[in-house]
């Protein structure tokens, strides 16, 4: 069983959710930021949102659901790239081949060619 209690602080939760809206129209932290997302990352500045939520944590897990190589528009790849344990599932095997081979070199990365959802009737 996952235990969020050491990261999700309550005083972490409250300035992740008071700080919503102002991310939209944020400028991305300065360079000496910890997380270092790529920049054709999907979330406008999902860094600071790592930052209130997580702090500096250098070891997590995360699950990225349609993967496509494994870096573009990526939400997670630094997260890899930082040392966190990670599953990505891609349904496609083209595009899940391509995420394998871009993280073949860390052990810590788990790649699923796969589809999730509710299984057809």
């Amino acid at each position: 069983m996952l235990k969020f209690n050491n990261i999700m602080t309550p005083r972490r939760i409250k300035t992740f959710l008071n700080g919503l809206l102002p991310y939209s129209v944020r400028t991305p932290l300065p360079p000496s930021s910890f997380y270092r997302p790529y920049p054709d990352c999907q979330v406008r500045g999902l860094d600071a949102i790592y930052n209130a939520v997580f702090g500096n944590l250098k070891h997590g897990v995360f699950v990225e659901l349609g993967a496509y190589d494994g870096q573009s528009v990526s939400n997670t790849c630094f997260l890899a790239d930082l040392g966190w344990r990670g599953v990505y599932v891609e349904p496609i095997p083209e595009f899940a081949s391509a995420c394998a081979t871009r993280h073949w070199r860390n052990l810590n990365i788990t790649v699923v060619n796969a589809a999730v959802g509710r299984e057809a009737a």
